[in-house]
């Protein structure tokens, strides 16, 4: 198998109307507030977030349905 990656621009009115299901969109704890924009344009999908030993946030992963 393959994967596709792409770069999605940070201005959502850029974002795809009906990306794939199962996407992967990763973002940098920076990037947190995407996170809430992302829930609001793609509802139903999954975060998830990988953390360090302190329980920090290193990525946010969000899977669209």
């Amino acid at each position: 198998g393959w994967m596709r990656r792409e770069v999605w621009s940070a201005m959502p009115s850029a974002w795809p109307q009906a990306p794939a299901g199962g996407t992967h969109l990763f973002l940098l704890p920076d990037q947190s507030s995407v996170v809430q924009l992302l829930r609001g344009r793609y509802p139903g999908g999954i975060l998830s977030v990988e953390r360090d030993i302190r329980a920090n946030p290193l990525l946010y992963v969000y899977t669209l349905p």
